[in-house]
């Protein structure tokens, strides 16, 4: 019940007639709500993308993903310089295997310094 106002008959769906539907029915006047599956937050159809909301709320599909789910996804945290990048500046290893995933400006720079250290070794 969004607006928790007592209506008529008519201001409901046919579906939501029925007396077990009398704690959750909701009027046509109130927007429909559904809970992501990652953080369980109800959400209203603006907080979700367009498959995804097809999916929420469905219990036979592993789906129904928030758009603050999806973005906090597309982004992992470096282990090295501890910034959060998108995950196209991580290699595809890195992201499936690595539970500390380095990013490849940190993975070059990381390759960089061990040369120059390989280098003043032979020097020596």
């Amino acid at each position: 019940m969004e607006c928790g106002l007592w209506k008529c008959q008519e201001a409901f769906h046919a579906s939501q007639h029925h007396p077990s539907k009398l704690t959750t029915r909701r009027c046509v006047d109130c927007p429909e709500r559904r809970k992501c599956y990652v953080c369980e937050k109800s959400k209203y159809e603006e907080g979700f993308g367009a498959t995804q909301w097809d999916k929420a709320g469905n219990a036979r599909c592993k789906g129904g993903m928030c758009l603050d789910c999806e973005e906090a996804k597309k982004h992992l945290k470096c282990s090295r310089c501890g910034e959060q990048k998108l995950l196209d500046q991580f290699a595809k290893a890195e992201t499936v295997i690595n539970e500390e995933p380095t990013c490849k400006a940190c993975k070059r720079l990381q390759r960089e310094e061990e040369k120059a250290r390989a280098e003043e070794a032979k020097e020596r």
